[in-house]
């Protein structure tokens, strides 16, 4: 038998993420296979999972995964209940899954700043939910991201190695984060940010330009 906490609808013992632990298991081995194969190989799969079924599951599961924890946390604290409380729930029983599904293939020039981690990039549904208030996404937004990948500016994090790629796209500026992790990049946050953002970003202290924009397309 479970429990939710006093005063909450008890609809929140259904965890929107648990039937989607299968899926994890799927997505790396999914993420072994891609990153064996040749990298021209390994571009055309990804985007074929991008363009189909999986990816705009994974993207939708991970925007009503944001807006159930969301209105979780809205409900609790009307009811008063205690922050830990809150939190414990939303990292159990609304916990991110944490599905790892591939979305670009990492440039050779780029791969080599982290020459032990995987060259396939994964985006997990935290790294779509997670800001979805914030930055609101579709998911044919994030078939962009091999472009952004290939074509845009490149900045890294000095201190951690974490990577910042710019590119401009349609007429619109487009930001992607990626998270050095030890064997892989994870994609933390794809945005549209504002006009100054990019050099901003550029002007902290420890941040380095890896590789400038090519505005001329092309991988």
């Amino acid at each position: 038998m479970t429990t939710v906490p006093a005063g909450i609808d008890p609809g929140w013992q259904t965890n929107p993420g648990r039937l989607r632990q299968r899926a994890r298991v799927l997505a790396e081995h999914l993420d072994d296979a891609l990153e064996a194969a040749d990298p021209d190989l390994a571009r055309v799969a990804v985007r074929d999972v991008m363009a189909g079924p999986a990816w705009r599951e994974h993207h939708a599961a991970a925007v009503r995964l944001a807006a159930s924890r969301q209105q979780f946390v809205q409900q609790a604290e009307a009811q008063g209940l205690p922050k830990a409380q809150i939190d414990s729930h939303r990292n159990t029983v609304l916990r991110w899954p944490e599905v790892p599904m591939p979305v670009g293939v990492m440039p050779a020039e780029i791969a080599a700043t982290r020459p032990a981690a995987k060259t396939v990039v994964v985006a997990a549904d935290w790294s779509v939910g997670h800001s979805v208030g914030k930055h609101p996404t579709a998911a044919g937004d994030w078939a962009g991201i091999q472009e952004m990948l290939d074509r845009g500016e490149v900045q890294q994090e000095a201190s951690t190695g974490h990577l910042s790629i710019f590119l401009r796209r349609a007429g619109v500026e487009w930001a992607l984060f990626l998270r050095a992790l030890p064997d892989h990049w994870l994609v933390t946050t794809l945005f549209q940010p504002k006009p100054s953002y990019r050099a901003n970003k550029l002007a902290r202290p420890g941040q380095i330009k890896v590789r400038e924009e090519d505005a001329g397309g092309g991988p």
